[in-house]
């Protein structure tokens, strides 16, 4: 059996090293003592407002507390003093004549109600959107200087002229 070069330079080295260890084994030397695990100490975050600022905020307000509030005594439900009615709103104060066009029944007229403009002829009735609210209101009849209107739910009408300059 023929044995190649590189099995035998391994076997050749296998015996050296078997020749040199030492026969007997000699008792392990005592190891050295182990150092115990140190905990790394961990982070602690004080927020204590008297201690100092907010590292990342140094302006912010959030550790002044608010100002108290004031007490109220609220009287619920007192049987002595009764609940006063709403203030009576007028409907009619919020429109206005802005102008005509035509004669006789025949106008076309522009009735501003302070939120939006409306083109209405005789008879017409519109939802008109005020500042105080929604009002169906609708053109009565024309006079020789303007318009005279009235709103539902309300027994009085109002004419409405032109304003002067």
């Amino acid at each position: 059996m023929k044995l190649n070069q590189s099995l035998a330079c391994w076997l050749l080295g296998a015996a050296l090293v078997v020749s040199v260890l030492p026969f007997e084994v000699r008792a392990a030397a005592p190891a050295a003592p182990v150092a115990k695990e140190v905990e790394a100490p961990k982070s602690v975050f004080a927020i204590d407002p008297k201690a100092g600022k907010d590292p990342f905020f140094p302006k912010s307000e959030r550790w002044n507390p608010p100002p108290p509030k004031p007490k109220v005594d609220v009287e619920v439900n007192a049987p002595d003093k009764p609940t006063p009615p709403p203030p009576k709103v007028n409907p009619y104060e919020s429109f206005e004549l802005k102008g005509f066009v035509g004669t006789g029944n025949g106008r076309v007229v522009t009735i501003s109600s302070g939120v939006k403009n409306y083109i209405m002829m005789l008879g017409e009735t519109k939802m008109a959107a005020t500042p105080k609210g929604n009002y169906r209101f609708k053109i009565v009849k024309f006079t020789a200087t303007g318009v005279v209107i009235q709103i539902d739910g309300e027994k009085e009408e109002k004419e409405l002229t032109l304003p002067t300059p």
